[in-house]
This record gives C-alpha cells, sequence and structure tokens, in this order.
C-alpha cells in the first residue's frame, strides 16, 4: 500500500529486497481513475488497514446521481477527446523534460484566501462529519494540489512557465469550489445510510453552542438552512433527535400561527435534569 500513500503526495519511498539492489523513487507520481460498483467502495471504507494507514482519506469520490430512466441515445455534446489528449500529452511532455522538481507558489491574495478556506474542512469535523474526518482533513491539501494542476494547464496553454508565475486568487478560488463540491460527494460516501446520523450529531452542536434550554425553529432553521437545504430535513432531523430524548418539540399559541419552540433535554448541555 505504500506505493499508493507516497504516491499520493510524491513522498520518498525506498524499497528494500533481499535478493536485488533497493528500489528508490524520489518523487513518485500515480493518478488512478477507476469506476467500481458502491459495494466496492464499501468493501474499501470498511477496511480497518485503508483507514489506519489514512488511504480512504486520499481518494476524490464522485457519486454521480443514477441518470436510468433520462438517458439519450446519442449525446448532443460529446466529448472532444482530442483536445483533451493532446493537452494531457503536451504536460507529460513538459513534465519528463524537467531536469529538477520546481516549486509554484501561490500570490499573496491566493494565499490569503487559501489560509482562509483551510478552516471549512476543520469546521465539518468540528460539527461532527466523524466518518468524514480523514477526508475533511485532507482536503485543505487537495485544494492547493487542484489549483495547482488548473495553473499548470493554463500555463501550458499560454506557453509560460507554471513555477515562473504565481497561482492567481481565481484559480485559487475555482479550485476551492470543485473541492467543496468533491465533500458532498465524500460526505456521501462516508456516511452512507449514517446520514441521519450525520445530521443529528451537527445539529446536536449547533444547539449545544446556543446553550439555551428553549431555542425557535425559526431561528434555528435560519442557522442550519445553508446544510439541511429544506425545512422537511430539518424536521426529519429534529424527529430523530426527539425519539431519542435529546429535545421535544412544541407549538405554543400566539394568536396567529402557532410558533414552534424546541426544548432541550438539561442533559445535552451538560446540566441535570429537573426532578
Amino acid at each position: 500500500m505504500e506505493i499508493y500513500l507516497k504516491g499520493h503526495s510524491g513522498d520518498y519511498i525506498s524499497i528494500h529486497r533481499k535478493s536485488r539492489e533497493p528500489e528508490v523513487l524520489q518523487s513518485p507520481a500515480l493518478s488512478l481513475a477507476i469506476c467500481v460498483q458502491p459495494y466496492i467502495i464499501i468493501n474499501v471504507l470498511v477496511d480497518e488497514e485503508n483507514n489506519c494507514k489514512g488511504l480512504t482519506g486520499r481518494i476524490i469520490f464522485a457519486y454521480p446521481a443514477g441518470r436510468a430512466g433520462t438517458r439519450q441515445a446519442k449525446s448532443k455534446t460529446p466529448p472532444d477527446k482530442d483536445a483533451y489528449n493532446k493537452v494531457i500529452y503536451y504536460a507529460l511532455e513538459k513534465t519528463v523534460a524537467m531536469e529538477e522538481p520546481k516549486t509554484i507558489k501561490l500570490s499573496d491574495e491566493a494565499d490569503a484566501y487559501a489560509e482562509n478556506y483551510f478552516y471549512t474542512p476543520e469546521k465539518r469535523i468540528e460539527d461532527g462529519l466523524d466518518k468524514a474526518k480523514a477526508w475533511n482533513g485532507k482536503a485543505f491539501g487537495l485544494s492547493i494540489r487542484i489549483a495547482a494542476l488548473f495553473h499548470a494547464f493554463q500555463c501550458c496553454e499560454d506557453g509560460k512557465e507554471p513555477a515562473d508565475t504565481p497561482i492567481s486568487l481565481e484559480v485559487m478560488q475555482n479550485a476551492v469550489k470543485v473541492t467543496e463540491c468533491l465533500s458532498v460527494h465524500a460526505e456521501k460516501i462516508f456516511a452512507g445510510d449514517d446520514q441521519m446520523n450525520n445530521d443529528a450529531l451537527y445539529l446536536l452542536r449547533r444547539i449545544k453552542r446556543y446553550g439555551q434550554r428553549e431555542i425557535k425553529k425559526q431561528k434555528m432553521w435560519r442557522g442550519v438552512m445553508s446544510r439541511f437545504r429544506n425545512a422537511e430535513r430539518l424536521d426529519e432531523t429534529l424527529s430523530f433527535l426527539e425519539g431519542r430524548g435529546y429535545l421535544r418539540v412544541e407549538k405554543n399559541a400566539t394568536g396567529g400561527r402557532p410558533a414552534e419552540i424546541i426544548k432541550v433535554n438539561p442533559a445535552v448541555l451538560g446540566e441535570k435534569p429537573v426532578q
């Protein structure tokens, strides 16, 4: 497995065998693109060795929605394979021709933007996405790698040397957009059937931050709408927590439309339950 781990980040690797000279790779580079059924991915994720050594956190996952029933016999926009192959081979030729590794740097603006983004995946870990912890722990590094690739390919098209020009703010922003898109796929992969559990953990973290025994449901919705997308998903999560004794949702008469109040179990806030 070592070659997959080291090939991801270009780290030095030396393989020693008794019967022959050691094999040394100064800057290994390994890229794989594998299309498999979901059950194969599940088997990879449940393997303790894969998780403990960090393999699963290094993988970029894509979990596309099923298209059966909406497909067309012929695509209106077939992929431009010739243009793609031309760019890839040109980039490989440039890489092979390099006599020594060169460093690509971020511009000051891109560096500041990247530093600010660092806390986004960290926040996801803090909010209870424990199953995707390994992936989010490496998401920042992924965003930098994607930015470097975007930058290098753009320089190839423009006939420039990537190491001579710093990565721009726009390129870094685009790389973050792609990383955030991939984070949604990763969460789906790692959560599996535990998506409700992840949502519940997230909501409990928010409730503990508020630190109040009673919270208006409308206030809670405003604070979590970016994650839950629709009120129905919030209601399902609240019901999930209510069924397990963490809280209770009550309606208070106000003369008009009843206001819904989330009453939090004192034990959630570290308090002793009322006798």
